[in-house]
């Protein structure tokens, strides 16, 4: 089917745009989202590495709540900031976090910590949307800056 797709793609673009160069497609899984969240690191100057994680995905700056972790830390203290966002609604309400969502986002969110401690020359990461459903968090786009590139 995505071959199928892909061709008819290339015949209508083929049509429309007889110029276009094509060097190659993105196929992705459509990962559905009950909710969306941002998590990233950032390698402060002063502070050093920081690990962050937002509610919003697309209204993160809107929504602006954020929990900062300085690595190291462990999973607990991962799951406990977690439940500093929405004041603690986000793991006690209904349609908040589930175990293996919460279990998702705590390991991504220790990956981060240790890939600061591990490769320091990683200035930046951003992982946005990490969309949330069905007992899973799957980061669907990032972004990571390594030093020196520009």
């Amino acid at each position: 089917m995505v071959r199928e797709t892909y061709d008819a793609m290339l015949v209508e673009l083929r049509e429309r745009a007889p110029g276009a160069r094509v060097d190659g497609v993105l196929v992705q899984e459509m990962v559905p989202a009950r909710f969306e969240l941002a998590c990233g690191l950032h390698r402060d100057p002063v502070f050093g590495p920081i690990v962050a994680v937002a509610l919003g995905g697309t209204l993160v700056e809107i929504l602006s709540e954020t929990v900062l972790l300085r690595p190291p830390f462990d999973p607990g203290q991962a799951s406990a900031a977690l439940s500093d966002l929405l004041g603690g609604r986000l793991l006690r309400e209904g349609r908040g976090l589930e175990e293996p969502e919460l279990a998702d986002l705590t390991a991504l969110m220790m990956s981060l910590g240790a890939l600061a401690l591990e490769v320091p020359d990683v200035v930046e990461v951003d992982v946005n949307p990490v969309r949330v459903a069905n007992g899973a968090a799957v980061a669907a786009d990032a972004l990571v800056v390594i030093r020196g590139t520009p």
